[in-house]
């Protein structure tokens, strides 16, 4: 695989990330990705930075993070993780990808961090047991109807009771699902517009959505 390197300014923090080139990126060595379910035109979509990690990112200057348990979910190039990384908070990152290892090392070297602890798996696995979290994030996760279905059991496992949930969403037509199962397990949900992230700089034209527990 073909790869570059980008720089992304985060507030006052510059990372710098070996992404895949381009979308045309595609080696399955051994059929790992085969064997998760991820197909070949869906195999490079791991390895970009998309607007909602950016949008993420720029968020998550503004939480309170100190002494929270912290988990990506679907983090692909992880670049919250590597931020969250950068400022010494308690990260995991979890991705179904079996490449995504590999890059979240090599990038957390690059960036002179601590490597990231790592989970590989998917949220539609029951048997996955992670322990809680005080904050769980996700950007451009909601396009997957067969993962969606599993998505709220796996989160209610994992957040802590007085957690919080924050995903980034660009709109791929599936957050209805996801907030009509999270108000069943007694969510609530707070629902940020496009222009509440104009002043993050970035063209954006989805959703941000935050989960507690009601």
């Amino acid at each position: 695989m073909k790869f570059r390197y980008q720089d992304y300014q985060v507030g006052p923090h510059k990372i710098r990330l070996r992404t895949l080139r381009d979308l045309d990126q595609y080696i399955d060595t051994g059929g790992a990705a085969e064997a998760a379910g991820i197909s070949r035109d869906a195999f490079p979509l791991f390895g970009i930075v998309w607007t909602s990690a950016e949008v993420l990112s720029k968020l998550l200057l503004a939480e309170s993070l100190a002494q929270k348990k912290i988990l990506e979910i679907g983090c692909g190039m992880a670049l919250a993780s590597h931020l969250l990384n950068r400022l010494g908070e308690d990260i995991t990152a979890m991705d179904i990808h079996p490449v995504t290892r590999e890059l979240l090392d090599d990038n957390s070297r690059l960036n002179t961090s601590p490597v990231i602890p790592f989970v590989e798996g998917s949220w539609s696995d029951p048997a996955l047991n992670l322990g809680e979290f005080d904050l769980i994030i996700g950007s451009d996760i909601l396009y997957e109807p067969k993962h969606i279905k599993n998505l709220a059991g796996f989160l209610d496992r994992h957040l802590a009771h007085q957690g919080k949930i924050i995903i980034v969403d660009p709109d791929r037509g599936q957050s209805e699902h996801v907030i009509t199962d999270m108000k069943a397990l007694n969510y609530q949900v707070e629902v940020s517009d496009p222009q509440s992230v104009d002043e993050l700089g970035i063209p954006f034209d989805g959703s941000i959505f935050r989960f507690t527990r009601a």
